[in-house]
């Protein structure tokens, strides 16, 4: 995709063999060319100016090592530790269908036949285990994607020297930006097929859809339910590749999340035009104030991850604890 963004829809032209050079040269010339755009799908042009290109290939190799140690403690050792102190050990009644569902959930937890007083310790476990949920991916996905870049970053920056430390700068944004969801993802989540599904869409708005205007409100919906689903596409396909039978539960989120942005633009614009008429509206509007409008952002977005992750991670985490007793259970049959 990132080839057919450059080359069918932006129109680069195929860069032209500079003049006087050797049989060798040309090819290596080449292959060097080919590298930086086939692999550069965040299209860093220059490596001589900016702050990132100042550092030095030593500064670079020790953050990344840094970097990689600390993901390494995160994944081997912290975050084992939170789960089995707070979580425990999941079961497969914890994450069933009831539980895919918030308002499920909930409503058996306060009925459940066990009696009243066990509803609330019931109903907060269910609420820890979702919440778990709801940011633990987050925390997988930086630590696994902006791992690898450190890796592959101080092999090609370090070890065979054909990339600057400005070509492989982090991956993801400053958490702080995910005031919104549309920020979460415009501002804070990795941008690594962002050009090239973005142009998909905007092509798409203006050849399918007949939109001419790439500014226009239609054609930047359109352009960002193609990205939204082109991602839940490519994310499905891993998935069954991967032998996973819900694959489609990764479309389904990713539309989600791309219903949930459009109807936050639309909120936020109703909010805008009203609030000469809302006292409230005003009162958020102050600039002491700026910083409750970004919390209820944020509480906005962590809510909404609450409310959709689980339907899609709940599966995977139930055959992962029916595959975990079934073992033990053999492993008993055959201790004995």
């Amino acid at each position: 995709m990132h080839t057919l963004s450059l080359f069918h829809i932006e129109q680069w032209r195929a860069p032209t063999t500079p003049a006087g050079l050797t049989f060798l040269q040309k090819h290596r010339w080449k292959a060097a060319t080919t590298y930086r755009l086939w692999g550069n799908p965040r299209i860093f042009i220059s490596s001589k100016s900016g702050k990132e290109k100042q550092q030095t290939r030593g500064a670079f190799a020790t953050s990344r090592i840094i970097k990689l140690g600390l993901y390494y403690t995160l994944l081997s050792h912290l975050v084992p530790a939170f789960d089995a102190c707070i979580i425990g050990e999941v079961q497969p009644s914890d994450v069933n269908v009831i539980h895919r569902t918030l308002f499920r959930s909930l409503l058996q937890a306060v009925f459940s036949t066990k009696g009243f007083t066990s509803a609330p310790p019931l109903a907060l476990q269910a609420l820890v285990l979702r919440a778990h949920t709801a940011v633990s991916w987050i925390l997988e996905s930086i630590a696994y994607l902006d791992g690898a870049n450190a890796a592959l970053g101080l092999f090609f920056v370090c070890a065979v020297r054909v990339d600057e430390p400005a070509d492989w700068s982090p991956l993801f944004g400053s958490p702080a930006a995910a005031v919104s969801l549309t920020r979460f993802w415009s501002l804070f989540w990795h941008p690594l097929a962002k050009r090239p599904y973005s142009n998909i869409g905007k092509a798409a708005a203006r050849r399918i859809f007949g939109l001419g205007v790439a500014d226009s409100t239609a054609a930047k919906t359109i352009a960002a339910a193609v990205i939204f689903t082109l991602s839940g596409a490519t994310h499905a396909i891993v998935t069954w590749q991967a032998g996973y039978r819900d694959w489609y539960l990764e479309i389904w989120w990713f539309v989600a999340n791309f219903g949930a942005c459009a109807l936050e633009t639309r909120v936020i614009a109703l909010c805008v035009r009203s609030r000469s008429r809302f006292r409230l509206l005003r009162y958020l509007q102050r600039d002491d104030r700026v910083w409750m409008v970004r919390w209820l952002g944020r509480l906005w977005v962590f809510a909404f991850f609450c409310w959709s992750v689980p339907k899609w991670r709940y599966p995977r985490l139930e055959r992962q604890a029916v595959a975990r007793e079934q073992a033990e259970r053999m492993r008993r049959i055959f201790s004995w």
